[in-house]
């Protein structure tokens, strides 16, 4: 019975690491790892908690994080956003004439536009643009892209930003800004730097 438990338990934390997601999109340690857990949980039950652990390593692993800014000064004005990938400064971009929410908006679609389809995690401290993308776009949409019969503000950015969520394995995350976090305080640093230098494109 203590076997069948484990054989049950294991399944299931495999499958909600692991085989949730496209077993034709896992990596090769995955699915070695998968394999390997498995073979030990038939040789003794403790090593379910081993194997757990190793699933939970190798998915946070594997996952990219992003941190996300947008600059505006004056607001409207001049504008710049920067993404920060796994702790290194990677898009930056301008638009001479914007504002704070497009630019903290732009920040995202360029994050989403590099991720794909990969496991993310994207941090931003713009709360606006999180309830958009996972939860007022879709209404917006089902209501043919109207807010209570009115027009919706930043339309182009909502469309693109709800678009390329709804096909990615992203989770946003809200982040309060200036909260003495390095890698948040980073991302402000270069989007910044993106307005002042008029900065675009990918960082080498």
């Amino acid at each position: 019975m203590s076997y069948f438990f484990a054989f049950f338990v294991e399944g299931f934390f495999v499958s909600r690491f692991c085989l949730s997601f496209d077993i034709l999109a896992l990596s090769v340690d995955e699915i070695v790892l998968t394999i390997i857990i498995i073979i030990l949980m038939f040789i003794n039950i403790k090593y379910i908690f081993i194997g757990l652990t190793l699933v939970i390593v190798v998915k946070w692993k594997n996952m990219i994080t992003y941190y996300t800014d947008g600059s505006c000064s004056p607001n409207p004005g001049p504008g710049g956003f920067s993404v920060i990938k796994d702790g290194f400064p990677a898009i930056v971009g301008y638009d001479p004439s914007s504002t704070n929410i497009r630019m903290e908006g732009k920040a995202l679609i360029a994050t989403l536009s590099d991720a794909k389809d990969a496991e993310c995690q994207i941090f931003t401290d713009s709360q606006f643009w999180i309830n958009v993308a996972t939860n007022w776009g879709n209404s917006w949409e089902a209501n043919n892209w109207t807010k209570k019969g009115s027009p919706i503000k930043n339309l182009d950015i909502v469309q693109e930003l709800h678009r390329l969520y709804k096909k990615s394995n992203a989770q946003l995350i809200w982040v309060r800004g200036h909260n003495g976090s390095p890698t948040n305080e980073l991302a402000d640093e270069w989007a910044n730097k993106a307005r002042e230098g008029k900065m675009s494109g990918y960082i080498n």
